[in-house]
């Protein structure tokens, strides 16, 4: 029960260091556009919402996961986000939100009007005078006393959203293997779709792939995934209850993973809501199957103030796999954010076992756990950490390949990670990131050492040149990583070169150390404001073998 109590200090601590701010932050939806070398992904939200260097990013993942990331450039129509640990893998399309200061927004808002799109509105002009006057206003009214705002559903219908298409080709030199993989999807929201005023929303993608083994023949496939097909009403200010239905992620609960069914909540005066869910759980498999399991679940969400800069939430779930009882799950989390200071955030997954669950005993067990706290200075210096835990649940469900008894009695993975970085000048950035981890057979631990230069030689250049040593059980790895990038007005171009030596323990001596060469380039540019491509290519030598990727993204909003 250590993890527990971790969180149960996390909660305390949260106590502790309440402030006397008196504003929070306004959430500005966004995905990952693009993954990059080392721990960056690129997202598709820039300077039009107001994102700025060192800004905080939240993910949230298919399967439930809740992860942290920095913000440390900032263009137009994108972002380059870190993450909090070097070895977390942010999917791809992952969702989340940025979190921008709501006194930020207010500030520049009052330097200059700016429209919902975040462009500059055209400046005030001389012109005759008003020839309608409204004879029952008086200068002791407020200006807007007379103006009544409209309800959610008397607004027009809007849309938007992105297209997107990625293709990637893969071929082996050495064993005449090739691999060819081809994606094409949408996210899409509409508001007010059905004049009742409530939102749509849809994210689909379709997959299709081709394998050319010599050794085990061909093997091609194509899947549909949907993950996200959902309207939803509510929470605003003339409804405090929201209604979903559909494929969802629960608003409040989104580590309860994907949903196919209902939901219902409300939000009360003080802030706090509470909620149920109802509905089928789409496996986390390519094609997300559902049908086999089904749950029921209940929240409540508690929030310190209207700030909402320290929350706190619990869940409690109860899950059947074709009609047989299967989990029950109590979901916990707590976010500490204020817009300046220590940021945390904690969530922890207790599985409740009986006498008949495969290799566990009878009671609580903590079966994953996640705690992230970061803490900036003045945009000049800040240091980083995450504990996680990860076990193997008992379940009927197919979530993973079935493991044998004493497996699910004894696998573990415990992560610990903690990093630091400094703004040397100007241009000049250091970083420094470590980790150890421990499971039932291994230990181990990584080390990144980074220098990280803008405007080197290049005009809107930066060079990123990051020194890395991984070690396990049975081999240690040891590196060099250097990535060049150019931010042109509308294009952008990199290239990485890495290079790793690999010795192996207890293996052949003749075969025990062999080097990894890879060399990846990247284009990027705009056919025009909403249009975009991405070209890209890749060679990973190892020894004799070389393995040459090629690809391209387009992304088009609208």
């Amino acid at each position: 029960m250590r993890g527990i109590q971790w969180l149960v200090l996390c909660i305390g601590l949260c106590g502790l260091a309440r402030g006397q701010e008196t504003e929070g932050f306004e959430r500005f939806p966004l995905r990952v556009s693009s993954k990059l070398p080392g721990r960056e992904v690129e997202v598709d939200r820039g300077s039009g919402i107001r994102l700025q260097p060192g800004d905080t990013i939240v993910f949230e993942t298919r399967d439930g996961v809740v992860l942290q990331g920095r913000v440390v450039k900032v263009l137009d129509r994108k972002s380059i986000v870190e993450t909090v640990d070097v070895q977390t893998d942010i999917p791809l399309g992952t969702r989340g939100h940025a979190l921008i200061p709501k006194a930020r927004l207010r500030r520049e808002e009052t330097q200059e009007d700016v429209d919902p799109e975040g462009e500059a509105m055209e400046p005030e002009v001389d012109h005759d005078p008003w020839t309608r006057l409204e004879d029952d206003w008086t200068a002791k009214d407020p200006l807007l006393a007379r103006i009544q705002p409209l309800r959610p559903e008397e607004r027009d219908t809007r849309y938007g959203g992105r297209a997107y298409g990625i293709f990637e080709q893969r071929l082996d030199t050495q064993a005449d293997r090739s691999e060819l993989y081809m994606r094409t999807g949408t996210d899409l929201w509409m508001s007010n779709p059905f004049g009742r005023g409530g939102s749509l929303r849809l994210d689909m993608e379709v997959n299709r792939f081709n394998y050319d083994l010599p050794e085990l023949g061909d093997d091609t496939g194509s899947n549909l995934r949907v993950d996200r097909f959902s309207y939803a009403r509510g929470v605003n200010r003339y409804q405090p209850d929201r209604f979903d239905s559909g494929r969802f992620l629960v608003h409040a609960i989104p580590e309860q993973g994907l949903v196919d069914g209902v939901s219902a909540s409300r939000r009360l005066p003080n802030g706090h809501s509470f909620g149920v869910s109802l509905g089928g759980l789409p496996e986390p498999n390519p094609r997300q199957d559902s049908g086999q399991d089904v749950g029921i679940s209940a929240f409540y969400r508690w929030v310190a103030d209207e700030t909402e800069r320290w929350t706190a939430a619990v869940a409690l779930q109860k899950t059947w796999h074709n009609g047989s009882q299967d989990r029950d799950l109590i979901i916990a989390k707590t976010d500490w954010m204020p817009v300046n200071g220590w940021q945390m955030h904690a969530n922890a997954w207790v599985d409740l076992y009986g006498s008949d669950d495969l290799g566990k005993g009878t009671g609580p067990e903590l079966t994953r756990m996640y705690v992230s706290t970061r803490r900036d200075w003045s945009s000049k210096r800040g240091v980083h950490g995450a504990v996680s835990i990860q076990k193997y649940p008992s379940l009927l469900r197919d979530e993973f390949l079935l493991p044998a008894p004493d497996t699910v009695a004894r696998e573990h993975v415990h992560r610990m990670s903690a990093g630091v970085w400094q703004q040397l000048d100007e241009s000049r950035r250091l970083t420094l990131d470590g980790g150890v981890w421990e499971d039932d057979d291994d230990a181990g631990g990584d080390l990144d050492l980074g220098l990280d230069i803008e405007d080197f030689g290049l005009e809107n250049g930066r060079l990123g040149v990051h020194l890395f040593q991984t070690r396990g059980e049975f081999s240690t790895h040891v590196g060099a990583r250097v990535t060049v990038r150019q931010f042109l007005d509308q294009d952008q171009w990199s290239v990485l070169v890495e290079t790793t030596k690999t010795v192996q323990d207890d293996f052949d001596p003749t075969a025990d150390t062999f080097y990894q060469h890879r060399i990846r380039g990247t284009y990027q540019f705009q056919i025009d404001p909403d249009w975009q491509v991405s070209l890209f290519g890749e060679d990973t030598i190892l020894e004799d073998d070389s393995s040459f990727l090629v690809g391209f993204q387009f992304d088009r909003s609208f």
